[in-house]
């Protein structure tokens, strides 16, 4: 019984002692090394990105267009998928990807041909070969900015129309205001853009018609957050933009 006792006695010892290492490397993470570890979740995420809306179009007195947002689209692929949270989801969606790409690649590729002509079916098939077999983090799908029609031309091809998850499909918008009078109707419907100051201070500079009606054109900005997938910063919507009213006008 004695022993009993002075062996309970040191397992009771080795837990408490180990309990108090674990909360003791708790209590310095979460304060002594506290700004650290926030300095390298930043570094990873960034949070509460704004997402902005495209701008509102001005029409004239029977509906065509005058002055117009215009997207240009950048389209990349991640060949690498990774869920931190389960490896069962990890291996089963890479089966899956291999799976598609080993036997949709050509009708992919047939399809890019379609939407771009001056690149062969053949170099496309080697260019995305290439990158799937090398893991590419962020692989061009087409090494070129595209047009809003293209871009929803290609959501509808094999692969990429199953989605991020199965595709890897990573897509950067730009957005171009323009008007079809050029610089002489921007005294008329004006102008949205970004400048800086004297002092050095990004601020915008807006005017005419698209100040007037600046409240409607607008839009609702949305929310979204970058996320580091090898060198590059992905952003994932969280609440998508709300796109400005059209204005049309009696011109």
């Amino acid at each position: 019984e004695n022993i009993i006792f002075r062996y309970n006695l040191l397992v009771l010892f080795v837990f408490t002692l180990f309990a108090l290492v674990i909360i003791g490397n708790t209590m310095i993470i979460m304060f002594k090394e506290r700004d650290e570890w926030n300095k390298i979740k930043e570094r990873n995420i960034k949070y509460n990105v704004p997402i902005e809306p495209h701008r509102g179009n001005i029409l004239n007195d029977k509906g065509e267009l005058m002055v117009s947002t215009l997207p240009l689209y950048s389209i990349h692929l991640d060949f690498k998928y990774e869920n931190d949270r389960s490896q069962k989801d990890e291996d089963e969606t890479n089966r899956k990807r291999d799976s598609l790409w080993t036997n949709e690649l050509h009708s992919l590729c047939v399809g890019l041909n379609d939407i771009f002509p001056k690149k062969s079916v053949e170099d496309f098939k080697k260019d995305l070969s290439f990158g799937y077999r090398n893991k590419k983090r962020y692989h061009w799908l087409y090494n070129r900015k595209i047009s809003y029609t293209q871009y929803q031309r290609i959501l509808e091809l094999p692969i990429i129309k199953m989605g991020r998850k199965y595709s890897g499909i990573i897509v950067e918008e730009e957005i171009q205001r323009k008007n079809i009078f050029g610089d002489i109707g921007m005294s008329t419907f004006g102008i949205v853009r970004r400048t800086t100051d004297k002092k050095g201070n990004e601020i915008e500079e807006i005017n005419g018609l698209e100040k007037k009606y600046d409240k409607w054109l607008r839009g609702v900005p949305g929310v979204g957050r970058k996320e580091k997938t090898g060198k590059k910063f992905i952003l994932k919507i969280d609440k998508p933009a709300e796109n400005g009213m059209d204005l049309q006008t009696t011109i």
